[in-house]
Formats: structure tokens, C-alpha cells, sequence
């Protein structure tokens, strides 16, 4: 759908999926200038000023009634209403929505699923203790690899919980999303947490390193995601993007920094509440840790979904 000089492309399940400026989207406003790939075809979308004049006064066509079908002749084509809209939503507004967002439609679902799943993997590393390693690196790059999607869904305005993710390619499905989420926190934290061992005194240093990283880790993670490379992690662009939603960004980080208190104190309770039971502690505890995490992932899709047009990624 085009309006003035821009475009609505919405990808309707394609099999080789629909990219712009090489980044993945569902659907997404197509401006001048950028590059659209739907598979292996590539093409550049530009508009062209118009060459001949129209009158200011255009003559009055009468409309019969049947065709308007009641609708004023100036009502707004409904996609581009809907676009509109959606360019509307803020960080601030969408927030609280957040908390509810798992469980929209079927997310609960998604959510009792997942923590029957991971529990099946953490008993199998309990009692396996060879493939311990492998295990827990399927489990890790299995639960960042949906992190990942929750974050990219919400990016670009999806309401509801993604399905969880397809593990048929073991590489591309799972090691690439452990390798990108776990660069992103050893980049951010990695100098809070190594280079004070080398300096005398480090109280302050590692304190100071560890909240710089943690200011700079949201916006990082949500690169890497959106971007689905370690490239998103260009300092280049994450740092210019903090400073051009100062704001969101900040209020996004206390609300990230409040559910995850909130998330460990929970699990803290939780144990001293319910005892050492593994099954029941471990089940419960699992789906808050889903039900938390697809909060604090939503509240990043929601950053970048609000503010896509200043932070000018795609």
C-alpha cells in the first residue's frame, strides 16, 4: 500500500522472508531510499516528483451513494489509517501493556509449554552428566534464540507471543542466537567483570564498569536482535541510538532494572516459601522466569517499535 513517499509492505509468510535493508520485518513503512528484498531479489524503492501540474481547484466529481457505501469521500484508506496509528503508540503509553502481554490469546500456553520444556532439559543435564555442556547450550540457545523473537515480533508491532522457534537447523536456530545474546553480555559486563582483577582497589571501578554495561546492554541486546548479527553490537550505532530516545531509553531501563528485582526476589521468596520440593520449585520457578523475561523482552521490541523512525535502523 504506497501513501505520498512511502510504502506499507507486510509479509504474508513467505518462505525466504521479506528484508529491508537487510533486516527481517513482518511489516514495516518503506521510505525512499531503501533497499527492499523479498528472497533472493533485490530492488531499490524510490519516488519520483510528479512532471505535470494539477489544478488546485480539481472539478467536483459526484460520487454515486452506493459506491461511497456511507463513508465520507475523505475517510482514511484503513491500512494507512492503521500505520498512522501505530506511529502514534508511545513507549510511555505501551508500557503497562507489557506486564499483560504474555498472557494475551494463547501465551499462557506458550508460557506452561516452555517451562515443562526447559525442565525436561534441566533433568536430563542432572542425571547426563556428559552431555551436560551440549545440553545447556541447546537450552541456552534455544531460550535466547525466542527472546530474540519476542523482541523482533514486538519490533515490529506484533501484539501477542511468538510461537516458540524451530531448532530443525541446529546452527542457524541455536548456536548463532547463544553466540550473539551471549557476545552482547560479555561485551557489556565483560569489563566490569575481568578488568578490575587486574587493578588494585577496584571497588569503584568494577561498580562504575558493571553500571555503564548495564545502561549499555539494553539497547545492545535489542540490536543484535533486530539485526540477528554481532554487528548489532556496533558501538557506532547502539551509543547514537541511547542518545536519541534519552528519555524512553532511560524510563525503559528502571522498569527493566524494577522487573528484574522483582524477578529475583520472587525466586528468593519462592524457595523459602515452597522448600526444596525440585519438581514444584522447579516448574514454578521456570514459568516466572518465562513470564518475567517475555516482560523485559517486550519492553524492548515496545522501545524499538515507538521510536524506529529517530533511531532510523531500517
Amino acid at each position: 500500500m504506497v501513501g505520498g513517499t512511502s510504502a506499507l509492505v507486510k509479509d504474508i509468510g513467505s518462505t525466504n522472508g521479506t528484508f529491508i535493508n537487510q533486516f527481517p520485518i513482518q511489516e514495516a513503512v518503506l521510505q525512499s531510499g531503501q533497499t527492499l528484498q523479498l528472497g533472493n531479489v533485490e530492488m531499490g524503492y524510490e519516488t519520483v516528483p510528479a512532471r505535470y501540474s494539477v489544478s488546485p481547484h480539481p472539478p467536483d466529481i459526484p460520487i454515486p451513494r452506493a459506491l461511497n457505501a456511507g463513508r465520507p469521500v475523505s475517510a482514511p484508506v484503513p491500512e494507512l489509517a492503521h500505520m498512522e496509528a501505530a506511529q502514534e503508540r508511545t513507549l510511555f503509553h505501551e508500557l503497562p501493556g507489557a506486564f499483560r502481554y504474555p498472557f494475551k490469546k494463547d501465551g499462557w500456553l506458550l508460557l506452561v509449554g516452555g517451562t515443562l520444556f526447559f525442565a525436561f532439559l534441566n533433568f536430563l543435564m542432572t542425571f547426563a552428566m556428559l552431555f551436560a555442556l551440549p545440553i545447556a547450550i541447546f537450552s541456552g540457545g534455544y531460550l535466547f534464540s525466542y527472546m530474540q523473537a519476542i523482541i523482533t515480533s514486538s519490533a515490529q508491532g506484533e501484539d501477542e507471543l511468538p510461537p516458540w522457534p524451530d531448532f530443525s537447523d541446529f546452527i542457524q536456530d541455536i548456536v548463532y542466537p547463544f553466540v550473539q545474546t551471549t557476545g552482547a553480555i560479555l561485551i557489556c559486563f565483560g569489563p566490569g567483570l575481568f578488568v578490575p582483577l587486574f587493578v588494585e582497589q577496584n571497588t569503584i571501578l568494577r561498580a562504575t564498569l558493571l553500571i555503564i554495561g548495564g545502561l549499555h546492554f539494553p539497547m545492545a541486546l535489542t540490536g543484535v536482535s533486530i539485526a540477528q548479527s554481532l554487528s548489532g553490537l556496533n558501538p557506532a550505532v547502539i551509543l547514537p541510538s541511547i542518545l536519541r530516545v534519552p528519555l524512553q531509553y532511560a524510563v525503559a531501563c528502571a522498569v527493566l532494572g524494577v522487573v528484574a528485582g522483582i524477578h529475583m526476589a520472587s525466586d528468593v521468596y519462592l524457595r523459602k516459601l515452597i522448600g526444596s520440593i525440585p519438581l514444584v520449585t522447579n516448574c514454578i520457578g521456570g514459568f516466572l522466569s518465562l513470564y518475567f523475561l517475555a516482560v523485559e523482552m517486550r519492553i524492548l521490541g515496545l522501545l524499538y517499535f515507538t521510536n524506529r523512525d529517530r533511531l532510523r535502523w531500517i
